[in-house]
């Protein structure tokens, strides 16, 4: 881990070379939509452009820095204005035309590469921490995120992530937790003693911008305060379909979370709203190439 120095002069020195530490950009490519469909039970579907949310617009800002053993940083970033690569999957699985369900054989190709680049994964309670002047990431941070909570992001995507040294946040649907193909409450339970973080994803994964206040609050407040009785304290939310206007944030910030994640492209920046911070679509046919590219361009 990171050790403090107490010299003045080398801390500056430290601070300095920090400053300058950035992210190469290539040329810009663009998302590709999800084609209907998702595994078995529960029907759960995705937006048909995860590079736009739907009903999305532009809002003013809203108001433990350790990393796994196995991956310790270099370095620590110091400058706000950093930019970090938020990577988002459904499910890790083989179903053949879906787009949502990445095969594990491309799963751990990405993680490989991930770990070869040097790479650090961090939660995303600790990019809220970093943006708001709270706290330090590890040189070159990453985020990994998973939407809806199926059973093989345990099975299948977690002993591939701890292999190397990595942990991930699962945006969990609260009425689902339990189900035919998702993950049970003794699933999330473990895997937040490996270090992992689990955040909201509303009760039932309805498009919030078309409930009407009551309903609204309910799917959003009621699916933090369900987590937290039998989990921990739940911080982060993701907007089922990625659909939110100034009402749905309004509930979502009302309700007590801290940082808020759309499938709006691009990645999370201090300068965006933090709850709507964007972040980076991992579909099925991609290929290496893209997902290269994704993690070396913010805009791309």
């Amino acid at each position: 881990m990171f050790k403090p120095i107490r010299s003045s002069v080398f801390s500056a020195a430290i601070c300095l070379l920090l400053l300058t530490t950035g992210c190469s950009q290539i040329s810009s490519m663009s998302n590709k939509g999800i084609p209907a469909g998702t595994p078995a039970n529960p029907q759960i579907q995705s937006p048909a452009n995860p590079g736009q949310s739907a009903n999305s617009q532009t809002m003013p800002s809203s108001p433990n820095t350790t990393s796994p053993d196995n991956n310790t940083p270099a370095a620590l970033h110091v400058n706000r204005d950093l930019s970090i690569p938020v990577l988002y999957y459904h499910s890790v699985s083989t179903v053949p035309k879906n787009e949502i369900c990445m095969p594990p054989s491309e799963f751990e190709k990405q993680m490989a590469y991930l770990s070869e680049q040097g790479y650090h994964t961090v939660s995303v309670t600790q990019i809220y921490d970093f943006f708001t002047g709270k706290g330090t990431l590890p040189d070159k941070p990453i985020a990994i995120t998973f939407d809806d909570g199926y059973k093989d992001n345990y099975t299948n995507a977690f002993p591939t992530m701890k292999k190397y040294g990595f942990t991930g946040t699962i945006f969990v649907i609260a009425e689902n937790i339990g189900s035919n193909n998702i993950l049970t409450w003794d699933d999330l339970k473990a895997l937040i003693k490996e270090g992992w973080q689990i955040g909201g994803h509303s009760m039932t994964h309805v498009d919030l911008t078309k409930l009407d206040s009551p309903k609204l609050t309910e799917e959003v407040k009621n699916s933090k305060l369900s987590l937290e009785k039998k989990l921990e304290p739940i911080k982060s939310f993701c907007y089922p379909f990625g659909a939110y206007n100034a009402k749905v944030e309004k509930a979502v910030q009302d309700a007590g979370y801290l940082i808020g994640f759309t499938t709006d492209r691009g990645w999370a920046d201090r300068k965006t709203d933090l709850l709507l911070q964007h972040r980076i679509y991992c579909f099925a046919s991609m290929g290496m190439k893209e997902f290269e590219k994704r993690l070396q361009n913010p805009n791309y």
